[in-house]
């Protein structure tokens, strides 16, 4: 089913899982103010996630030990660019050693910037060992959200397979910085995934080998995940909004 999935550039882009879960993903971090305390709420939820990182904010004191924690909590870590730009390849190359360099992981996921096409269909032609990742739903926590609407609409959008998109980091340029929103946002719904007992998990629970840990690091969470054995599917109805 993997070899299929790589060797088709077409169904390497997913945007939903076929899958009982709900998968939260963080982009533009890691965020030394926000991102360890989204990851005390995942823990305290028994719960993992997928996290996109951005080259940039590795640069950030404290940043790869981030990582690090990520990986011990079996968390997700996918490659978000070197820099979040529309106009410019965002260099997942150089992003990608960054993160190597930080925690010893060569992550087989990445999403581009702004979800662009034409920098995912780039990348995937580089590199044949990638898989894309979308997002089916998000709260355009990029800016300002209402909390007390986003809050209603939680129910509505945790369903099994989902991708939500939020935000734990800013980049360098963002109209809005402020991230604190999204603490709200993962404890409710996490709380919405527990009461209807919807798994929440991150990526590589679908795919155990989306680690490849470098020598000398610590062992591969793949290994210590349970493996989900399921097919994707490739919806393409997902919003068009900014990551």
């Amino acid at each position: 089913m993997l070899t299929k999935r790589w060797n088709d550039p077409a169904r390497r882009w997913i945007r939903r899982l076929d899958h009982p879960g709900f998968f939260l993903t963080y982009d533009d971090g890691p965020n030394p103010a926000i991102t360890p305390q989204v990851l005390d709420i995942l823990r305290t939820f028994r719960s993992s996630g997928t996290f996109f990182v951005c080259g940039e904010a590795l640069d950030q004191d404290g940043a790869p030990a981030i990582l690090r924690r990520m990986l011990e909590a079996g968390h997700t870590i996918g490659n978000h660019g070197q820099l979040h730009r529309k106009d410019a390849y965002p260099d997942f190359e150089t992003s990608q050693a960054g993160i190597e360099h930080a925690c010893g992981v060569r992550t087989r996921i990445f999403r581009a910037p702004y979800g662009s096409e034409s920098h995912v269909a780039e990348y995937l032609k580089r590199d044949r060992r990638v898989l894309a990742v979308h997002w089916t739903q998000h709260f355009g926590d990029w800016l300002r959200v209402d909390l007390e609407k986003a809050i209603q609409k939680i129910p509505e959008v945790v369903a099994p397979g989902t991708i939500l998109l939020l935000h734990d980091g800013a980049s360098s340029d963002a109209e809005y910085q402020d991230r604190s929103q999204v603490l709200t946002l993962t404890e409710m719904i996490a709380i919405e995934c527990r009461r209807r007992s919807i798994p929440l998990v991150g990526l590589a629970s679908v795919y155990s080998s989306l680690h490849r840990i470098r020598s000398g690091h610590s062992k591969s969470p793949g290994s210590i995940i349970r493996r989900w054995v399921v097919g994707t599917g490739a919806a393409r109805t997902a919003d068009r909004g900014r990551t």
